[in-house]
């Protein structure tokens, strides 16, 4: 019994001297801790102070700034046709090529015009048949007027000369518009492009039968000069928009590859889309370079608030800190100082500053997280 007790008491006093020894430990590391980043701290302050910091400077200036509201856009054609025949037949000939630009007026495709020709053939001889009888009435009629008279021929006989005449006159009507329908039936033959633009797919091949009751589409054109951009902007926007173009037309720009297309506001929606929010627009763009295509998303920029004269420094100067935007400022004997500011919107690469600098003041673009207020510096060539 006295020896486990005393075998007891021996592991108490290990674990006491244990837990001495990992507190005296734990204090060292702390107050070395301490210590390092004290020294750490005095070390970077002073040499911040004696040694140049390398930075870039930019100067505040003046500038005129739009702030645009950016959106995603759809590129549609300005017009698009879906062609399809108006009249029955084999087509005999297609006289152009897929993906072709056409022009308005340009023979696209011929369907077999010998029934139509034949028809129109039947309706100019029946109309000169008729025109010959309606010819012998007016001779008989104006004969009987001038024999009535004399009692050659009677009251009767010259009333059925003139209803003769009449029938054969209107007869003679319906002969013409049957001729003309004729015709147009013969044109319905040969089918052109009804505007100018690109043409897609060719959908029936030469030989085939098209009949005008299935609305077959044999090719589709569309009109890419000048072309459409369809976006939405919020509702908010709506009355700033609408100012805009009381005043004047309203610029639109997208940017395709490394080129900035611009165009004008064209169309704003006569309502809000209830679920969205949101009010459509288009813009019309002249495309004669053929970068914008139907289908296209595109990046489209809309002009919302101009300023005149703006203070602008490079967005790169502009920091965030716990209490808000700041830069640093290049004081006249090399040395920096930490200098609030207030910002406007950034519009590429230039922010624009509402309080806190003036024009002509020079704050760092680059090496800001070196530096600390009052570091001395060296501005680096350009």
């Amino acid at each position: 019994m006295k020896n486990s007790m005393h075998i007891i008491w021996h592991k108490l006093k290990e674990i006491h001297q244990n837990h001495r020894t990992l507190t005296i430990g734990v204090a060292a590391v702390l107050i070395f801790v301490f210590l390092y980043k004290g020294y750490h701290f005095y070390a970077v302050k002073h040499l911040q102070h004696k040694t140049p910091i390398v930075v870039s400077v930019a100067t505040a200036i003046q500038k005129n700034i739009t702030v645009p509201f950016s959106a995603i856009g759809t590129v549609a054609a300005y017009q698009s046709v879906s062609v399809k025949s108006q009249t029955d037949g084999q087509i005999i000939q297609i006289p152009f090529h897929r993906g072709q630009m056409v022009q308005a007026g340009q023979l696209l495709f011929v369907i077999d015009p010998r029934s139509a020709q034949a028809q129109l053939q039947q309706a100019k001889a029946i109309l000169a048949k008729d025109q010959a009888q309606l010819q012998n009435a007016q001779r008989i009629s104006k004969r009987d007027k001038a024999l009535i008279h004399q009692s050659f021929v009677s009251q009767a006989a010259y009333d059925q000369d003139q209803t003769n005449e009449a029938m054969q006159a209107a007869a003679v009507q319906a002969d013409e518009a049957a001729m003309v329908n004729a015709e147009l039936q013969l044109a319905y033959s040969y089918i052109r492009a009804p505007i100018s633009g690109r043409t897609g797919d060719i959908n029936v091949d030469t030989g085939n039968i098209v009949k005008s009751a299935q609305y077959t589409t044999l090719t589709t054109i569309n009109e890419l000069q000048p072309i459409y951009i369809s976006f939405s902007i919020p509702q908010s926007y709506l009355s700033v928009v609408s100012d805009q173009r009381e005043k004047k037309s309203v610029p639109v720009s997208v940017k395709v590859g490394k080129k900035i297309e611009t165009g004008w506001l064209s169309f704003v929606d006569n309502q809000i889309n209830t679920a969205t929010g949101t009010v459509a627009l288009k813009a019309t763009f002249p495309n004669d370079d053929l970068t914008l295509w139907p289908g296209q998303y595109i990046d489209v920029s809309l002009p919302t608030t101009h300023f005149e004269k703006a203070l602008v420094v490079p967005a790169t100067a502009v920091q965030q800190g716990p209490n808000g935007s700041y830069v640093f400022l290049v004081k006249p004997n090399s040395t920096v100082s930490y200098h609030a500011i207030t910002t406007g919107p950034v519009v590429g690469e230039d922010a624009v500053i509402l309080e806190g600098l003036k024009t002509g003041d020079q704050v760092i673009t680059a090496g800001q997280l070196q530096l600390i207020d009052g570091s001395l510096i060296a501005i680096s060539s350009p």
